[in-house]
């Protein structure tokens, strides 16, 4: 824009001049003395032609000129859009950071209720954590306790002898009837024995278990008055034929 203006002018001063040529032209006057040719020559106002390059180049100088400053122009102009788009980001930089820095309150408070509540969960973990310490002491008492109680010897009380276990079975059946409360909730084995190298060999039939002798030996004094023998012994030998159940 600024260089069509700057063409315009010129084009207005080029216009004056043209005109001024055509003034100086309509002033002159032919005449028929040749004595007055060279004075009416001389007294003809117009530019002469030296002038007219001079005014040439001063106006190829100011085109020139002009063309630089709209070189310029466009230059600074371009120059100015970039400003702005560094200026429009900076501006989107200043926003986002604005509202990270509103939402810096909040995320204090979310902070500091996640502190509360991790305090909570240490407190409760710490707490949980002396739970187990007990369950586990309780846990090894009572894996010790059970490893004592499956090592720990049992007792019965023999309270008869029978040829084979078949008849053992036999034989308990019938003795249950007898001594009823004596054996309630007790079982009844059969263990092997020797009656020497002139007796052959045959079972005793073992009730029990009893976790002491001394239990053994209270049950054993009250059936005796039934059975005709009965003894504490070890509670160890296999099961009767078809099963034994306690009474």
């Amino acid at each position: 824009m600024e260089r069509t203006r700057a063409r315009r002018t010129l084009r207005r001063m080029l216009l004056g001049g043209v005109l001024v040529l055509l003034a100086g032209c309509a002033q002159f006057q032919p005449t028929s003395d040749e004595s007055l040719v060279p004075s009416a020559i001389t007294q003809q106002k117009g530019p002469q032609p030296d002038e007219l390059d001079r005014f040439r180049e001063k106006l190829n100088s100011l085109d020139a000129q002009l063309s630089e400053i709209a070189f310029q122009i466009r230059a600074n102009r371009q120059a100015i859009e970039e400003v702005k788009a560094a200026v429009a980001e900076l501006e989107q930089w200043r926003q986002e950071a604005a509202a990270q820095l509103a939402r810096l309150p909040a995320m204090a408070d979310e902070t500091k209720r996640l502190g509360s509540r991790l305090k909570t969960l240490d407190r409760r973990i710490a707490g949980l954590d002396r739970r187990l310490a007990r369950y586990d002491a309780a846990l090894a008492k009572l894996r010790t306790s059970l490893s004592a109680t499956r090592h720990k010897p049992q007792f019965g009380i023999h309270v008869a002898d029978y040829p084979n276990a078949v008849a053992a079975a036999a034989g308990w059946i019938a003795l249950k009837e007898k001594l009823h409360e004596n054996v309630k909730g007790l079982h009844a084995i059969v263990k092997k024995a020797s009656g020497g190298p002139e007796n052959p060999d045959y079972v005793q039939l073992v009730v029990g278990p009893f976790s002491e002798p001394a239990e053994a030996q209270a049950r054993c004094t009250a059936v005796k008055s039934i059975t005709s023998i009965c003894e504490v012994v070890t509670f160890s030998g296999n099961r009767l034929p078809g099963g034994s159940s306690p009474e």
